[in-house]
């Protein structure tokens, strides 16, 4: 870093796009708010490659710039980014850090942007976030997005969706949220329905209890390891099953499983 000690502080000695990569070790900068200016102006180049690095940089080190508020009218211009690599490495700023912004309302606008962006990764890192649906300042939309991201025809986005399921209590509409579960855990892929099957550790929140219970069964038979481990936590409220018999023939299945980590958590 000694060599950028001897240049020039103006932001046009590094507007080139090597060397506004040069801005990813920001913290060590001698003097961090002329290269936080030169930064800024760096995002609004009119070159994609130079936002595209910028970008890279708010994705790294976004935590570590000195004016937030600064830092957040940036980053709402580079989420509307026509280059997609640029929307994609925003998105996972959004991701790491959507509870730290500080205008709610307008970080939900360019939330929405993103959860329906043509670029599948950004879908993604939108899907992530609704994980945390209690910092969501409109429940009842936030609702709308997921159920789109549950149905999303990339397999990840999918995976990421059903992780928002854990916090069914939340959902505003608990039988839509019932009906899209259900598809969930029929899902193609494995990873979505491991993911399904954490929703299923509080079977008390569930609507009609006897459909939650077939569903539950599938996920404690199925063939991938990690939804039967994650399926056997379930078991803990053997209570609330409406046939404890059943109930207790599949736990017994779950203990006697030839993973260790389903038997640890039927145990």
């Amino acid at each position: 870093m000694e060599r950028f000690t001897k240049i020039s502080w103006g932001w046009k000695c590094f507007c080139s796009p090597k060397r506004s990569i040069a801005f990813k070790e920001l913290s060590l900068f001698p003097d961090k708010d002329k290269a936080w200016n030169a930064l800024q102006k760096l995002a609004e180049d009119e070159n994609s490659i130079v936002r595209q690095n910028i970008s890279f940089v708010f994705r790294t080190s976004y935590s570590s710039f000195p004016d937030k508020n600064e830092a957040w009218i940036a980053l709402q211009k580079l989420a509307d980014d026509e280059n997609s690599i640029v929307r994609q490495n925003i998105s996972f700023v959004f991701r790491t850090s959507y509870s730290s912004f500080p205008d709610k309302d307008e970080a939900w606008n360019a939330l929405q942007k993103l959860a329906e962006d043509e670029n599948s990764v950004c879908r993604q890192n939108a899907a992530r976030i609704f994980e945390k649906f209690t910092l969501l300042p409109d429940k009842d939309e936030a609702w709308n997005v997921l159920q789109k991201l549950a149905e999303d025809e990339n397999s990840v986005v999918r995976q990421n969706a059903a992780i928002a399921f854990k916090e069914l209590s939340l959902f505003p509409d608990k039988d839509k949220a019932w009906n899209v579960l259900q598809k969930l855990a029929e899902d193609e892929n494995s990873i979505v329905r491991q993911n399904v099957a954490i929703a299923f550790k509080e079977l008390s929140l569930f609507p009609d209890k006897d459909k939650a219970w077939n569903v539950l069964q599938k996920l404690a038979e199925d063939e991938n390891s990690v939804v039967r481990q994650n399926a056997a936590i379930a078991f803990k409220e053997l209570s609330l099953f409406p046939d404890k018999d059943k109930a207790w023939n599949v736990l017994q299945k779950l203990a006697e499983d030839e993973n260790v980590f389903v038997r640890q958590n039927a145990a």
